[in-house]
């Protein structure tokens, strides 16, 4: 690993803020990125005048439609999206989605006979947060029609439908192309409320689905994407303030349930989303968590949130089982070749299907390599998550062995897949093959971009506040990563399992936190630098500052 000063010119800043701005290159557009009455305008989708004339003659006709979504919380918050829009248009609907355990992702065989058991007069299925990739063949064998709203890479060519509007389809140009499935369907409902003139009141609240799933899905927070949470982000939190509830009831009780006081997108993404994609990971039903923000009962929500939050420690559990499992299985991988493989893909009948992407995604952060962990089931077809770095697009490269599995699909940095048995280690040589001849140990070297070098004196609620208004942070916009060295007038370890580090600054009294660092104590104890982010406290009412390590050690900074 190597930390160095992220610099794009050299330009004199007045202050922290601008020295952020300057390292990443976005000085010139400070205002932009300053500005509160951010702009919602979507761009124009493919294939959307065809979609909404589709579902528009269909619910005139009095059809009955099926939306078919996927199982993680962008899948939940479309597919409630599209139910609360056809709902106050009249339409006959309902919401079916994939057993995530056994039937996999999108639109699939079983799904689709399943939709016309329980309702043979089907005749409209509209996918959401999926489609691109659907053999939908069966659908207009059964006498029915399809419309697709996706956002996921298209591999191949279209599939059959009346209307596909992904604004990532290669045959044809989009200004924006970076929205989340709920964002694709927001925008959607927004023209189907144009063309039944529905006032523009009633589709806002909706906004709040398309804030939560843009940051679960990590997709990159910049342009509308950042304008969507920073909007909604702002108006959620005047509420809680003004003690007047802006929110659904069930983000509502999400917040008082976790205890949070004003949600920022780290809320969002690190406690709000691992629960609604828990039930998923560990039943495979998500009824409920559609159920949650479906429902206007606030016992029912409460009931609902109790039991995500048992999945969701249900999931942590398996996680840590699984982390263990692939780390074993990988050292023993390491100690057979000698060295560490470009990529690691790793297949057991332990590792729990549904969480095979978390497992996937901390080795990939643990090694900086690209990672693929592939469930065993017993019955000849593998079926597994991958996560990548940013340097290597997840989707092109399993496309260049396409012939090799039964199935894949995702976006650059996740996909999944299916593969027969036998084809398994064929398609894992191929991969490294393929890596081997495109990267080298050095180009997969962890680089650490530390965007502003702080006095630890000026770690203070002024610069807290400076760091604020660059909000909102995820993909593409990150958080801002200081640098700053401290003298330690304690270490310790923290936690009731003690896994965790503390340090307290001798200078600043400043508490340095470094989640799951107790490790570390043996070897760096006498650490004097610190590479992390400056965080609130909020405890028993009363705000302080910490400073929050990713890494820690001595004389970290290279350049």
């Amino acid at each position: 690993m190597r930390i160095e000063v992220n610099r794009k010119a050299k330009k004199n800043t007045d202050n922290i803020l601008d020295e952020i701005l300057y390292s990443r290159g976005l000085l010139d557009r400070k205002d932009e990125l300053l500005e509160k009455d951010a702009s919602l305008d979507f761009p124009e989708m493919p294939d959307e005048d065809k979609f909404v004339a589709e579902v528009k003659k269909s619910i005139k006709a009095g059809e009955r439609i099926a939306i078919y979504t996927d199982t993680d919380v962008d899948g939940i918050m479309s597919g409630v999206i599209m139910k609360k829009a056809l709902d106050r248009l009249g339409a006959k609907s309902f919401i079916y989605t994939n057993n995530k355990l056994k039937d996999g992702y999108g639109m699939v065989e079983i799904g689709v006979k399943n939709i016309f058991a329980l309702h043979p007069d089907t005749k409209l299925i509209i996918t959401c947060d999926n489609g691109i990739s659907a053999d939908t063949s069966l659908v207009y064998e059964k006498g029915a029609r399809v419309v697709i709203s996706d956002h996921h890479e298209m591999v191949g060519a279209l599939p059959r439908a009346e209307a596909v509007v992904d604004c990532k389809r290669t045959d044809v140009s989009c200004d924006y192309i970076d929205l989340c499935g709920a964002g694709v369907v927001y925008h959607l409902v927004e023209l189907l409320f144009i063309e039944f003139d529905v006032l523009e009141e009633e589709l806002l609240p909706l906004l709040e689905y398309v804030m939560i799933a843009t940051i679960a899905d990590v997709v990159p927070l910049t342009g509308l994407n950042r304008n969507i949470v920073k909007t909604e982000l702002s108006l959620i939190n005047e509420g809680v303030r003004d003690k007047a509830p802006t929110s659904s009831l069930a983000l509502e009780q999400m917040r008082k349930f976790l205890e949070i006081v004003y949600f920022d997108t780290s809320d969002i993404g690190f406690s709000v989303a691992p629960m609604l994609n828990a039930i998923g990971r560990m039943h495979g039903n998500i009824s409920r968590a559609l159920t949650l923000f479906l429902t206007n009962d606030e016992l029912t929500v409460q009931q609902i949130i109790y039991e995500l939050d048992m999945y969701n420690q249900q999931r942590k559990a398996a996680t840590y089982e699984g982390v263990e499992l692939a780390e074993k299985l990988l050292a023993e991988e390491i100690k057979e070749s000698g060295e560490l493989p470009f990529l690691i893909m790793l297949k057991s009948e332990g590792f729990g299907k549904g969480v095979a992407g978390i497992i996937a995604g901390k080795l990939k952060e643990t090694y900086n390599r690209p990672c693929i962990i592939m469930c065993d089931n017993g019955d000849g077809i593998i079926t597994g998550s991958a996560r990548s770095i940013k340097s290597i697009h997840i989707t092109e490269l399993l496309n260049t062995e396409a012939e090799l599995m039964e199935g894949f699909g995702g976006h650059a940095g996740a996909a999944g897949l299916s593969v027969k048995e036998e084809n398994f280690d064929m398609l894992k040589e191929s991969l490294e093959k393929r890596l081997r001849k495109m990267y080298t140990e050095k180009d997969l070297e962890k680089v650490v971009k530390v965007d502003a070098v702080v006095e630890n004196i000026d770690l203070t609620f002024d610069t807290m506040h400076l760091l604020d208004a660059l909000a909102p942070f995820g993909q593409g916009f990150e958080e801002p990563l200081l640098y700053t060295e401290i003298i330690p007038k304690s270490v310790e370890p923290l936690g009731k399992d003690c896994a965790h580090l503390k340090a307290i600054d001798l200078e600043t009294d400043m508490p340095v936190i470094k989640w799951h660092g107790a490790g570390l104590l043996e070897t760096q104890r006498d650490f004097n630098s610190v590479v992390g982010h400056l965080r609130r406290n909020i405890f028993g009412g009363k705000t302080t500052l910490q400073f929050i390590a990713d890494e820690i050690g001595k004389n970290l900074l290279t350049n």
